[in-house]
Order: C-alpha cells, then structure tokens, then sequence
C-alpha cells in the first residue's frame, strides 16, 4: 500500500503507472488523503489487475483524467469531483464496473469507449459535461444512465451492446450554441428524455430498435432532427416542439404515426415512409421546402388546402389527394 497523508496539490500531472512491460501487478493500494488538486493531467494505465484509490477529499483536476489500457475488472474512482479537461476512460478490456460517486463535472468532453466488458457505470452526481458526452463501442453494455445529467454540449451513443436502453432523466439542455453539432443515438431499444426541454444543435435516432419515440418538452429545436432507417418505429412525436429548423424522416419501415401539432414554423421538412396519419394542425410557416411521401391512403388534401400556402419553398404530398 501507497499512502500520502499530507500531500496537498500536484502543480504539474500525476500518473499511476505500472511501467513493466507486460507484467500485471495483482493488487495495488493508494490512499490519499488531503489531496485535493491535480494541476495538469491525471492519468491511470498499465497492467492493474486490482487498484484501489482512495480520496479523502473532493479532488479538481487541471486537465485531463484518464484511464485506459488497464487490466482491473472493477474500479472506484473515490473524491474525483472536477475535471477541468476531458474525461475519458478507455481501451480497459477487462473492466465491468466503474463507480465515480463525487464526481459533478467535466469541463470539456466526458467519453466511455472500447472497454468491451463493461457492464455497469455509476455517476450518481454528474450534473454537468460542457463538452461531448461519447459512449462507444462498449460491447457488453445494456443500460446507460446518468441519473443526474442536467446539461451536455451533445450525446452520442453508438456501436454499444445488444439494443441498450439509455436513460437521462434530468437532462434538460443540450447544445453549446452550434447548431451544426449532433447528437447521436444508434442501436439503441428505448431512450428516455423525460425533461428534455431545450437542444441547440442537431438530434439524430438511426439503425435503432425503438418502438416509440416522443420527446415531450422540447419546444425548440435549432437544429436538424434526422429520424431514418429504425425498423421497429411506429410512432414518433413531438407534443411540444413549436419551431424545428429542418425535419428529415426516411427509412423507417413501420412508421405510420407522426405528430406535432404544437408547430408553428420550420426551416425545411421531408418525410417519407408508410404513413397513414401525418398531424401539423398549427403549423403556419414554412421557410424552405415541404415534402412529404406516405402511404397511398394518406390525406394529402388537407395537406394541399392548408400546408402548400404556407410553404416558401417547393411543396410536393405523395398520397390520397381526393378531398374529404
């Protein structure tokens, strides 16, 4: 065991490295405890098979904190509470579970990727990432949560396990400003954004297994929302969304519901699937182009009498156009 009592501040970066070639250490302790600030990087590699690290103190990092390259199956990162660059933990072929309790917020990016193990994480009081959230290729992955994620520059999860349910109750702002930056989600079964009221940026949903997908707060999107390509989507709605800056849906073979009846005004939207039932009752502006492709038995009449005047740029309704 390596213990620190007294040692306060690390000015420059701190590693804990086993340096040894292709050799494991089995078991190693370090306790810390009044260290309370990394100036520079803060990094975790090597062959650990057991590492424990205990902070006695909430600990802000100056830079980046990584681990990665690591043989431990099972990793408490006690008192790590800031991390004023990314955070990143990767390349740990052998890790199941990862625990930061204290940890509340990364001022850049925030990335879980390629440990194929990993089952479970827990960041119980991760409020805040102002950068990317980027969880990847993580194999053995079910479920994703981060139970206290209030704001996030973008999210994307994507190549993880078999059809995970990803879940951020509290995420209620996304987006830095660029309304050009996305964020992702494949693979996934079922998604939750249960307080999801603001996204400046793009949101895209592809190569899912979602059944429904409905976003109930969101009023402004000031960005693109691509829905396409998800065989088992039904139902897409946004009960609250009254602007949209372009809207794209395609590929989604089973999608004959979509509604957004609180839109006002759009950039531009296309759509096109098997639809039956396509609801914008208060839309009332559309900048750009307006194309929809349904089903045949869809009402491109009222689609004629109340969207093709509104529209600034081409209009075009693939279906019934007999009026009802």
């Amino acid at each position: 065991m390596v213990t620190a009592s007294d040692l306060r501040t690390v000015d420059g970066e701190f590693s804990i490295w086993n340096t040894g070639s292709g050799s494991t250490i089995d078991e190693f302790d370090l306790s810390f405890k009044a260290l309370e600030e990394v100036g520079k990087n803060y990094v975790i590699t090597g062959g650990f098979a057991k590492l424990s690290i205990e902070h006695d103190k909430d600990v802000t990092v100056g830079s980046m904190m990584r681990v990665t390259d690591t043989q431990v199956e099972e990793l408490e990162l006690n008192g790590i509470h800031t991390v004023d660059g990314d955070f990143s933990v990767d390349a740990n072929g052998d890790m199941k579970e990862l625990v930061a309790g204290a940890f509340t917020t990364a001022n850049k990016g925030f990335a879980i990727s390629q440990n194929s193990a990993l089952e479970k994480i827990s960041f119980p009081k991760l409020k805040t990432v102002k950068g990317d959230i980027t969880i990847y290729k993580n194999s053995a992955f079910t479920k994703i949560g981060l139970s206290a994620l209030e704001f996030a520059g973008t999210i994307s999860v994507t190549a993880n396990g078999d059809k995970p349910v990803v879940m951020f109750p509290r995420l209620s702002s996304l987006g830095n400003g660029n309304t050009t930056a996305t964020s992702t989600f494949e693979d996934v079964s079922k998604i939750g954004f249960a307080s999801l009221s603001k996204a400046k940026g793009s949101l895209t949903f592809q190569s899912t297994a979602l059944e429904d997908l409905t976003i109930p707060l969101i009023k402004n999107l000031e960005g693109t929302i691509t829905v396409e390509d998800n065989p088992s989507l039904t139902t897409f709605a946004l009960p609250r969304v009254t602007y949209v800056q372009e809207m794209d849906i395609s590929g989604n073979d089973e999608l004959t519901n979509i509604t957004a009846n609180a839109l006002k005004s759009a950039g531009t939207i296309s759509i096109k699937g098997p639809f039956t039932n396509v609801e914008f009752f208060n839309l009332e502006k559309v900048e750009g182009d307006f194309r929809i492709s349904g089903a045949k038995s869809m009402d491109c009449s009222w689609f004629d009498a109340n969207i093709k005047k509104i529209v600034e740029g081409k209009y075009s309704c693939v279906g019934d156009h007999e009026k009802k």
